[in-house]
C-alpha cells in the first residue's frame, strides 16, 4: 500500500522518547521557576533502551514519569495552594493524596483514605485496636492505591 496524504506520520520511538524526556524536564524547570526550589523527587530519564523494550515496558516507564510529576506537583507549595482551591470550588476531592489510616482506632479509622478523583495516591492502611489491618485507600485516575496493613 502506498502512503497517501491521509496517512499520519508515526514518529520514531527514539525520537518520541527524546521529546517526552525534554518535555518532562521543561515541566520540572517550570516548577523550579514558580516555586523557587527543585522538586524533591527527580523525574526519571527515559532512555533509548526503554523505547526498544516492549510496549508494556514503555507504557510502564511513561506512567512512572507521569506519576512522579504528579506527586511533585501535589507536594509543592504552589500545587497545594491550587489543589486546595480547586477541591473546595468543585466540592469534591479531585487532586491530592488520601490520608493514612489511624493506628489503634476502629477499623474504619484504620482504613486509608482515597486519593483525589483525578490525581493522587490512596492512603496507607493502619492496624485497629483489635489488631486487624485496615485496607489501603483507592488511588485516583492517575494514582496508586495505598498499602494495606497486616
Amino acid at each position: 500500500m502506498t502512503p497517501t496524504a491521509t496517512h499520519k506520520y508515526i514518529p520514531d520511538p527514539h525520537e518520541a522518547v527524546t521529546k517526552l524526556t525534554s518535555l518532562l524536564g521543561a515541566v520540572s524547570d517550570a516548577g523550579l521557576a514558580v516555586t523557587g526550589r527543585h522538586n524533591t523527587t527527580p523525574i526519571p530519564t527515559l532512555t533509548a533502551a526503554a523505547s526498544s523494550d516492549t510496549a508494556a515496558g514503555l507504557h510502564a516507564t511513561f506512567l512512572q514519569a507521569i506519576h512522579t510529576a504528579e506527586q511533585n506537583w501535589i507536594n509543592s507549595p504552589l500545587g497545594k495552594s491550587i489543589d486546595n482551591a480547586s477541591n473546595k470550588d468543585f466540592g469534591r476531592y479531585l487532586i491530592g493524596n488520601g490520608a493514612n489510616g489511624i493506628d489503634g482506632g476502629t477499623l474504619a479509622e484504620a482504613t486509608g483514605g482515597a486519593g483525589g478523583l483525578l490525581f493522587g495516591d490512596g492512603g496507607r492502611g493502619a492496624t485497629d485496636a483489635a489488631g486487624q489491618g485496615g485496607a489501603g485507600g483507592n488511588g485516583g485516575l492517575l494514582g496508586n492505591g495505598g498499602d494495606g496493613a497486616d
